[in-house]
């Protein structure tokens, strides 16, 4: 996510291999292009589908890399709903900051946090 704010926008580079356009698979491992494959299937940002746990399974199954997939059916649906909640929750939380403003959150998650999740978009199926 970027600040809403122009003047705190800044061109930034989370690893320097994607600033000389070389292919991910030079600059990151293969657990790390794993785990941004997963990341990408579940927040969905491009509108790929549905948000529920088969749009994500579906988003896995077409990258055809069998650990993915092996990964995935160790995730139970109720699971991967509440992902999907979690990241709408955050990107809404992140909304209502004013330009300037702080988004504070804390770690590990309040007990209750995905306890709110039940009935959520995400989890209906």
């Amino acid at each position: 996510m970027t600040a809403r704010d122009p003047k705190r926008q800044k061109q930034g580079r989370i690893v320097s291999g994607a600033a000389a356009g070389l292919p991910t698979e030079i600059w990151l491992t293969p657990g790390h292009r794993r785990a941004k494959t997963i990341t990408n299937c579940v927040t969905n940002r491009w509108g790929d589908g549905p948000d529920t746990p088969a749009g994500v399974r579906d988003r896995v199954a077409r990258e055809n890399d069998p650990s993915l997939e092996d990964l995935l059916a160790r995730v139970d649906d109720k699971t991967i709903a509440m992902a999907i909640w979690g990241v709408r929750n955050l990107e809404q939380r992140w909304m209502t900051v004013p330009p300037g403003g702080a988004l504070r959150l804390s770690w590990p998650l309040a007990p209750d946090f995905f306890a709110r999740a039940a009935g959520s978009p995400a989890t209906d199926q």
